[in-house]
């Protein structure tokens, strides 16, 4: 004959063990799931995006060439032609 103890200290852990065993193939079975669940994408959800260039020191660039250029014109007196010798 078995001592009552140890039949509750069986039942015990066997109810726990029955109980995390439920646990752990509900958990396992729902990420399985999850993971082979198709996501279906919506083919608008894509949208292409155009953006305009925004040229920062174009004003500036234009204002130095246009300087540059004034320059010899404002010095428009001719070299002085070295003497030619035959």
């Amino acid at each position: 004959m078995k001592s009552q103890i140890h039949e509750n200290k069986k039942n015990r852990l066997l109810h726990l063990s029955k109980n995390l065993l439920m646990l752990l193939v509900a958990v396992l079975g729902t990420s399985a799931m999850v993971q082979a669940f198709p996501i279906k994408a919506k083919a608008t959800s894509t949208k292409e995006v155009t953006m305009k260039k925004h040229h920062k020191h174009n004003k500036a660039k234009k204002e130095q060439k246009a300087a540059t250029a004034a320059k010899p014109a404002m010095n428009a007196t001719p070299a002085p032609s070295s003497p030619k010798t035959k």
